[in-house]
């Protein structure tokens, strides 16, 4: 991937190579750019849940006592990690 000079300083924010001259295209050495996190297994059951009405409130109403709702997302979350990882292993792309 090439340097992104897309400032006023031409400089690459990701390696810090600074362009000069004829010297425009390099090939970056810097990290790859990081997209925003995807959503965990938990995020997702919860954003269902939510939708359905089912709230963390009204959950800990029903049962009558905490509901443990961010553990148990993390939990969820961790999981979901886990399996995409096997699955990354065996070549399977899953759809989250």
């Amino acid at each position: 991937m090439d340097c992104d000079f897309n400032n006023e300083l031409l400089t690459c924010p990701r390696c810090g190579y600074k362009a000069g001259g004829r010297d425009w295209a390099k090939n970056c050495t810097g990290p790859e750019p990081q997209g925003p996190p995807k959503p965990g297994l938990g995020d997702l059951a919860s954003y269902a849940m939510a939708h359905l009405g089912i709230t963390k409130e009204k959950f800990s109403e029903w049962i009558g006592k905490e509901c443990n709702c961010p553990e148990r997302q993390e939990k969820l979350n961790r999981f979901g990690r886990y399996l995409a990882k096997r699955a990354e292993k065996l070549g399977i792309t899953l759809p989250y």
